[in-house]
């Protein structure tokens, strides 16, 4: 559990994404600051801020934990199964089996 986000799947049914996305609220007062979801141009997953955002350093350290173990669980998942890089479903069950960010 973080102590000052929430990272919230996004499901969109009328957009059929290969990877997942999520929105990342603040824990104080469940402002949405942004969007972490797949950038294909640099084959990982990247956070979008909303405007006029402010970090602290502590915010800043679970977002990046949070970013990396995405990248993590995809590494795991294609070591693990072989899979496609897209093949989303597998590799969303590894971030929910291997790290604490259930929500």
């Amino acid at each position: 559990m973080t102590k000052h986000l929430y990272f919230i799947e996004v499901i969109d049914a009328e957009e059929r994404r290969k990877t997942k996305q999520y929105a990342v609220e603040s824990r104080h007062d469940k402002t949405e600051l942004g969007m972490v979801r797949w950038h294909t141009g640099w084959r990982q997953y990247v956070f979008e801020p909303n405007p006029e955002c402010v970090w602290s350093h502590d915010c800043l350290a679970e977002l990046s934990v949070f970013v990396k173990s995405l990248m993590d669980a995809r590494i795991i998942a294609r070591e693990d199964t072989e899979l496609d890089t897209e093949d989303d479903a597998l590799i969303y069950q590894h971030i929910m089996e291997k790290t604490e960010w259930r929500q």
